[in-house]
């Protein structure tokens, strides 16, 4: 990684910890988020993931409206370092503990590597 790269990367994580922490006081069945980028594309290949306890929180997230909040956040925080994503639902997913235990057994990096490689949404 370049030290450019790296410069980025701290202020991705500086950024989506701000957008984190107000998701789990915001957002009922929300866990963590992480990324996933690939510098030579960065920021068209800026994945955001975000992660629930199971399907059923995403879905009574998105049925609440609470997903445009999410993306609002997410945009407004990167735009804070300048990094900013035209369409902000194209660079996030939505995924859950329970997919993961039950499709991947529970392994996160794999399920990163072979699951959301070119998708955007999943529930």
């Amino acid at each position: 990684m370049r030290k450019s790269d790296k410069k980025i990367e701290n202020k991705l994580r500086e950024q989506l910890t701000k957008v984190c922490d107000k998701a789990l006081a915001e957002i009922e069945g929300f866990e963590w988020l992480t990324h996933d980028v690939n510098y030579a594309n960065f920021p068209d290949s800026l994945r955001v993931i975000c992660i629930f306890k199971c399907r059923e929180d995403i879905e009574q997230m998105i049925k609440s409206g609470l997903d445009l909040e999410l993306y609002s956040c997410v945009k407004a925080q990167l735009a804070a370092v300048q990094i900013d994503l035209k369409k902000v639902s194209a660079h996030t997913v939505f995924d859950s503990e329970e997919m993961c235990d039950l499709e991947h057994g529970g392994q996160w990096a794999e399920r990163i590597k072979q699951r959301h490689l070119g998708q955007r949404k999943l529930h």
